[in-house]
């Protein structure tokens, strides 16, 4: 499996639809698409919404933003969110009726292929409880995950990179991300 394979399969809980071509000042604090929240993005990066208006991805690297789909390797780190309503999940991937984050955290392992580190994290995120864990793929991506439940919608929130030493070298960077999340009026 070529690596944008698996990024998309690992974003691919929530089928992730294609991304518009229109970037985004990368100093600009970016609001999330028809999700109420936004997000600091590091200077440089390349931030898109998805077309279906469900989440975004950002980019550390232009050859990334705009290879992504034509490249066996990331070479560097990506970010994508990706939100759902729970009908559709319950009727696209089988997600149970009145889920808690154990069965949305079940769907995610049931529908990915990917190892979850052992140790998952209940943390506050988007103003709902959430779960955090670390994730390793066969196409050598290293990743945190994010997901959680708010009203009728279930997110996945993700930071991916090309090794390990990537992601702990960027996970500072990623938690003052984490940290900038703000509610805001669209």
């Amino acid at each position: 499996m070529k690596r944008w394979q698996f990024l998309m399969v690992l974003a691919g809980m929530f089928l992730l639809a294609g991304c518009s071509g229109k970037k985004v000042p990368p100093s600009e604090v970016y609001i999330i698409p028809n999700f109420g929240f936004s997000i600091d993005i590091p200077e440089g990066w390349y931030t898109r919404p998805h077309d279906n208006g469900q989440g975004f991805r950002t980019f550390e690297l232009e050859a990334d933003y705009r290879e992504i789909q034509d490249k066996e390797k990331m070479e560097g780190i990506v970010i994508s969110l990706e939100h759902r309503s729970l009908d559709w999940l319950n009727r696209e991937l089988g997600l149970p009726e009145d889920p808690t984050l154990n069965d949305l955290f079940q769907m995610n392992i049931d529908n990915v292929t990917y190892m979850v580190n052992p140790t998952i994290e209940e943390i506050t995120l988007f103003g709902v409880d959430a779960i955090k864990a670390e994730a390793y793929g066969a196409a050598d991506i290293w990743g945190i995950m994010h997901m959680g439940i708010i009203e009728d919608e279930a997110f996945l929130l993700l930071v991916l990179a090309p090794s390990e030493e990537a992601l702990e070298e960027f996970k500072p960077t990623w938690e003052a991300m984490v940290e900038s999340i703000k509610p805001v009026e669209e």
